[in-house]
């Protein structure tokens, strides 16, 4: 009876495997530096394979978005940033030292680069996923001036601007 146990088991971790393979070939694989660009909702695989190494994805918006990143970590503790024009615009060092992260930022329209490192220069494999993106609404905000606006279900968020 144990040595059925013991087959099902063995037969069914070798299915996961295969499973991992077969998804891992059709995504890819990335070593450090440039890894392809970030979509909504698919999953990108990832490796660091050095101290202090570094992946850099891309991420672009035509409008401005709420985006949830999320950053798994098989061993290593994931940090992200996202740089537009080399400039840091949201960050998650990890402080907690965890193997999942996660950051909401809200971003204007543009070109970013989504950068995965490890908290104390860990190495290993990691996952890379666009969790959400919500519409924002953007406007103006004049001194001395009522301003109305309106979300919905479409587009939930706010934002104004204001020069002083």
């Amino acid at each position: 009876m144990p040595h059925r146990l013991y087959n099902k088991f063995a037969r069914r971790m070798i299915l996961m495997l295969v499973t991992l393979l077969v998804a891992l070939s059709f995504t890819g694989v990335h070593a450090q530096g440039s890894a392809g660009d970030l979509v909504t909702g698919q999953p990108s695989f990832g490796n660091i394979g050095t101290a202090g190494g570094k992946i850099t994805y891309s991420y672009s918006l035509s409008d401005a978005r709420a985006v949830t990143f999320q950053v798994i970590g098989e061993v290593a503790q994931p940090t992200i940033t996202i740089l537009q024009n080399g400039q840091s615009v949201a960050a998650q060092p990890n402080a907690e030292a965890t193997n999942i992260v996660s950051l909401t930022a809200l971003l204007n329209p543009g070109i970013y680069a989504v950068e995965v490192g490890t908290v104390n220069n860990t190495t290993g494999n990691v996952i890379v996923v666009v969790q959400s993106e919500t519409a924002v609404t953007t406007g103006q905000l004049p001194i001395a001036t009522v301003v109305a606006g309106q979300v919905s279900a479409d587009a939930p968020l706010a934002t104004y601007n204001f020069n002083a």
